[in-house]
Order: C-alpha cells, then sequence, then structure tokens
C-alpha cells in the first residue's frame, strides 16, 4: 500500500497544477474511499462478485464524469 498511495499522491500533485479544483475533490474523494477500504474487513469472494455485479463501488465514477466536463471547457 505504502508504494500504491506515494503513486496515488504524486498523481494528485500533478492534478492540482492542471486540474479545476472541482477534478481534485473528485480525486481526493477517491483517495479517501481508497483509503477506507484498506481499513475494512476483507471481503470474500462472493461479497467482491456481488460489488461486480451491482455496480454499488465504482470510486471512479464521479471523477470521471468531472474529467470528461472540464475536457468539454476545453
Amino acid at each position: 500500500m505504502q508504494r500504491c498511495g506515494v503513486s496515488i499522491y504524486a498523481l494528485i500533485g500533478r492534478m492540482r497544477i492542471q486540474s479545476s479544483d472541482a477534478v481534485l475533490n473528485e480525486a481526493s474523494a477517491v483517495v479517501k474511499t481508497i483509503v477506507d477500504t484498506y481499513s475494512e474487513p476483507n471481503r470474500s469472494i462472493v461479497e467482491v462478485q456481488h460489488f461486480i455485479d451491482s455496480g454499488s463501488f465504482d470510486p471512479l465514477r464521479g471523477l470521471a464524469r468531472r474529467c470528461r466536463q472540464e475536457l468539454d471547457t476545453i
């Protein structure tokens, strides 16, 4: 997790140079979701499959939407 965490924060740092506050807020929310998920108990393969099938866990959806909106303004 440590190496991954450093990479995520490096990406956020690069985004601060080029992205709007709205995109940065969504990116920060993704990082929070990842950190919160790591602190939860491990899930069984059945539980993971349920998350995938239900579409209830899509941490990048909001960030992708904001990025598309920002690209549309360029």
